[in-house]
């Protein structure tokens, strides 16, 4: 019934081929670096996955929501990398390349199995493999939840195609089993199951007219997988509302606070449709894309309603005679619907990595509709075999173009201010790059920057704070800590600067008022204990200093400040 069978040899020595290409345009991440953005959270400053594979790691891996999501199968992954590569960057970034690798690899053999088209099956690969849109999800560490989640995904549905062939208990119990472990990778992929009913449609063919009893049919088959997607969805909200996940999208004027609802619900329908020009025309990428700060005007609205109404209408139109658009476009549309911005997560108004596992619907669109442009049309063959041509060359030439933006901090979020305007974002890690690497004076001109474009931003203002005070300006430093205290009521680091610095300063009640309430909101800060004994010590406190001394060790072994100054007080009999 399905010609899986059929040029076994011939698929063999395209996903060779596709394998090779792939990991030649990949393989330069051998020499990227961790990026100052979110590699923190996941690897470098997350001793949880430092410590490699343990029994403690394992553990908290169960329960951690670290990164504003419950995905322990990516902690895993980490832990495994670091117990294979240490700190080598590079190491972590091949892991998600042969990730990357085998996701492809088995949507081309998937594919081809279920259609018998070898060369459209192809080209959808070769378009995910290699598409500049999907360099963020593979160059970046800490999505590697993306490829390995895409990864098991694929998996997922080689098994559900073996079981299409061979309806077995068995091999149902396999797909959920791949699907489970996906939402354990990534909750993002709650959307499979409606996916496995495009699948049905078309090319597998279990869905040749709308009826309720073959719906209801499929829809009974894959009650478990529905139910696992509920739960996970759930599980997702409770988290993400419970972490930093949904940050305030930046300052913005009260009328359009007021219609925040409205305003979601336009970048949503306008995020589809610029996603689908960067995939014709995959320029000026950026790992970080702000959200306006003021309401969209009323003509773009309404031209940005129409033409994605036009869309759906031509696949609706035409879906009879091509049901391929029919799978490709609502691939697309429900596979992004979780991070399409209904629901802010983050400031951000899109991203390159959201288009991952969703834009394989499109490339689906693309490949089989050129076929059918082909067939029907035998005189353009010449002129869709040149362009066909022209992509396969031009892809690989710009994704490796976009790789290169993601060696370094520095290089990327100075290509993110180049081809975006208000990117408040990459101002604040380009000064904190700067603050890092002792250029003070560069990194207060990027908070500043910052601060101009979101004056309540809490994060450059403490920012701004630590370059003031590391050029020995600690008296203008007091007011930027405490602009973000009272902007960030609940994050303790603005009032633990205030305390090193008003100890400094020679005010020790005032700066041991400001470190005991960064205390009570984070009493498990061990630079916060630390500081204190300072205070504490300078004060003559002895035994007071040495047992926050030793309480920031408890906390932190490694922390060479508490250690070397507890070491250094003197003798007391207390």
């Amino acid at each position: 019934m399905y010609p899986w069978r059929r040029g076994t040899s011939k698929r063999a020595w395209l996903a060779a081929i596709l394998a090779a290409v792939t990991l030649a345009v990949f393989l330069p991440v051998a020499g990227h670096e961790f990026l100052p953005y979110d590699d923190h959270v996941y690897i470098t400053l997350n001793q949880h996955v430092l410590g490699g594979i343990s029994a403690e790691g394992l553990r908290w891996s169960l329960t951690a929501t670290d990164g504003g999501s419950w995905h322990p199968l990516t902690w895993w992954s980490h832990m495994l990398d670091v117990q294979l590569y240490g700190n080598w960057a590079g190491g972590h970034h091949l892991t998600s390349v042969l990730l990357h690798l085998a996701a492809v690899t088995v949507l081309f053999l998937v594919l081809s199995g279920m259609t018998g088209a070898i060369w459209p099956s192809w080209c959808t690969a070769f378009l995910f493999a290699l598409h500049p849109l999907h360099v963020e999800s593979v160059a970046w560490v800490a999505e590697r939840k993306d490829v390995l989640a895409a990864f098991l995904w694929m998996a997922a549905l080689a098994s559900y195609f073996a079981y299409v062939r061979q309806p077995r208990r068995a091999r149902l119990l396999i797909v959920a089993v791949l699907f489970g472990l996906g939402l354990m990778a990534k909750p993002f992929v709650v959307t499979f199951p409606l996916a496995l009913l495009l699948l049905d449609y078309w090319p597998l063919g279990r869905l040749t007219t709308f009826s309720v009893r073959a719906a209801s049919r499929l829809l009974r088959e894959k009650a478990p997988l529905f139910a696992l997607a509920a739960a996970a969805g759930l599980l997702a909200l409770k988290t993400q509302s419970g972490a930093y996940a949904f940050e305030d999208i930046g300052e913005v004027s009260a009328p359009f606070r007021t219609v925040m609802v409205s305003t979601s619900l336009v970048n949503a329908f306008s995020s589809y449709l610029v996603y689908l020009g960067q995939t014709v025309w995959p320029v000026r990428l950026a790992v970080f894309y702000p959200y306006p700060a003021h309401a969209m005007i009323p003509w773009k609205v309404a031209a940005t309603i129409a033409a994605f109404a036009a869309l759906s209408a031509i696949v609706a139109r035409r879906g009879r005679r091509a049901p391929y658009l029919v799978t490709g476009w609502l691939w697309y549309l429900t596979t992004l619907l979780p991070v399409i911005g209904l629901l802010q997560v983050g400031s951000q108004a899109r991203a390159d990595r959201y288009t991952y596992l969703p834009l394989t619907g499109i490339f689906i669109a693309m490949a089989w509709g050129a076929r059918d442009i082909i067939l029907q049309n035998p005189r353009l063959r010449p002129v869709l075999g040149c362009l066909a041509a022209g992509v396969i060359v031009a892809a690989p030439l710009a994704t490796s173009r976009q790789l290169s933006y993601w060696r370094s901090g520095t290089t990327l979020f100075e290509h993110a201010l180049r081809v975006t305007s208000d990117n408040y974002l990459a101002h604040q890690i380009l000064g904190d790059i700067k603050r890092r690497g002792g250029d003070f004076a560069g990194a207060e001109a990027h908070y500043r920057q910052v601060l101009a474009l979101r004056p309540r931003y809490p994060g450059a203002r403490n920012s701004l704070g630590l370059a003031l005070s590391a050029q020995g300006r600690l008296e203008q430093a007091l007011p930027e800590y405490r602009a973000a205290a009272r902007q960030a009521p609940a994050d303790p680091l603005p009032l633990n600067n205030l305390g090193v610095d008003l100890t400094a300063l020679g005010r020790f009640e005032e700066a041991e008022a400001n470190l005991r309430r960064a205390l009570e909101i984070s009493p498990g800060m061990a630079e916060i204990h630390s500081n204190l004994g300072d205070l504490l010590a300078r004060q003559g406190r002895i035994p007071e200093a040495a047992r926050s001394y030793r309480r920031a060790l408890e906390l932190n072994p490694g922390l060479r400040q508490a250690t070397e100054r507890l070491e250094k007080l003197p003798a007391s009999p207390g």
